[in-house]
């Protein structure tokens, strides 16, 4: 019997306001994609995003999400 493996995994942030940004899981892997808690050695101020901010490099700066409470791992499909 062929072992299933899963085809695709996202991350998925949810901001406050219910709108969800979903990244490959290679990119969060390969640290362009992360969640910062501070800035230049200091505490993330809450005016960008305090306690959690993401950040995604090649993205928009409004694709970083502000003020992260949540943060989802699913897979999706499976091959074979």
């Amino acid at each position: 019997m062929k072992k299933r493996e899963p085809v695709a995994i996202d991350a998925r942030k949810r901001r406050k306001y219910g709108k969800i940004e979903r990244w490959p899981i290679e990119d969060i892997l390969s640290n362009k994609v992360f969640l910062a808690y501070g800035v230049n050695g200091e505490t993330l101020p809450k005016k960008h995003g305090f306690p959690l901010r993401v950040v995604a490099e090649g993205n928009y700066g409004s694709d970083w999400i502000k003020y992260v409470y949540k943060v989802e791992v699913e897979k999706k499909g499976l091959a074979g």
